[in-house]
């Protein structure tokens, strides 16, 4: 049975700091379960937002 779900993870500040680490931790622990994850950070492309 091919069962596929997705999770978007992400926070306000350009997703630089917490959102993608969480994303790599949850991926591992995931992967040690048994389960396939793919992880693709969408904006580590983009320029670093100053405020």
């Amino acid at each position: 049975m091919d069962v596929r779900q997705q999770l978007g993870i992400g926070e306000r500040t350009g997703g630089r700091h917490r959102a993608p680490t969480f994303a790599g931790v949850l991926a591992e622990r995931l992967r040690s379960e048994g389960y396939r994850v793919s992880v693709t950070h969408r904006d580590l492309h983009r320029p670093v937002v100053q405020r």
